[in-house]
């Protein structure tokens, strides 16, 4: 019996605008030169994301999560500046970063409809590959999805992201359910699917955001999806989703 539902974040609730990581990361820089900072932008930008491509592939590798703050001091000694990647001035430059999304995101159309009716009859979790835990309940709370959830896993607190085992392990335990009575919805093919398969969890593969053409959410380390090799369950629309609830069950 069906006790519990995962969900995924980006590109499975919500999606952000096309040009948000321009956006923050103009952002970021805006901050460090406001902070004194003697940098050429453009040279920024090109080491910085050098360190954040080598970090989060790093992070799939070893299933370690990262942090921008990281990104960003390694970036700087380019420029001779050895900042506490903990430090005040850092830390003012993540937060501008993120600020970005805070304004450029929005929920899937009918989210908060599924999200609500889901609510009354599951346990459901949302786990997340995100590096800034508070930059991600602040989106949560802004675009009024945190409500729903019993749980939040997000891989910048606990420490491990999807598709490592762990995190899906801390899903079951939290939820205090078997893997059998429990699906994962995500529009990731590894983090997502393969992720869950591994943990012995049944993976539903959202294409929504691929079969509505919208721009897959801007990252670093972009993933390609070839549909045909994608196991397990497949929706297209929270219809889809209903109709294969109703299925399981």
């Amino acid at each position: 019996m069906l006790k519990a539902i995962g969900f995924d974040l980006f590109n499975t609730l919500m999606v952000v605008h096309p040009n948000a990581l321009n956006v923050a990361l103009g952002r970021l820089v805006d901050t460090l030169l406001r902070a004194g900072l003697s940098l050429t932008p453009e040279r920024f930008l090109e080491v910085h994301n050098q360190c954040a491509v080598s970090h989060i592939k790093e992070a799939k590798a070893t299933g370690r999560e990262t942090h921008n703050s990281i990104w960003i001091s390694e970036a700087l000694k380019a420029f001779n500046y050895h900042l506490d990647p903990h430090g005040e001035i850092i830390g003012e430059a993540v937060e501008s970063y993120f600020s970005a999304f805070y304004e450029l995101s929005s929920v899937i159309p009918g989210t908060h409809l599924i999200l609500g009716e889901l609510k009354s009859r599951y346990k459901l979790a949302l786990v997340s590959n995100f590096t800034h835990y508070p930059a991600c309940i602040r989106i949560l709370e802004r675009l009024g999805l945190r409500y729903y959830f019993d749980l939040l896993l997000i891989s910048g607190e606990f420490g491990f992201r999807k598709p490592h085992p762990s995190i899906f392990d801390m899903m079951v335990h939290n939820l205090g359910v078997r893997r059998e009575e429990v699906i994962f919805v995500g529009d990731d093919p590894e983090s997502d699917v393969k992720g869950a398969l591994m943990a012995g969890i049944r993976p539903v593969w959202s294409s929504y955001v691929l079969d509505q053409r919208i721009p897959f959410t801007p990252g670093y380390v972009a993933y390609t999806v070839r549909p045909e090799e994608v196991p397990g369950y497949r929706i297209s629309t929270w219809n889809d989703l209903k109709a294969l609830l109703e299925s399981l069950e």
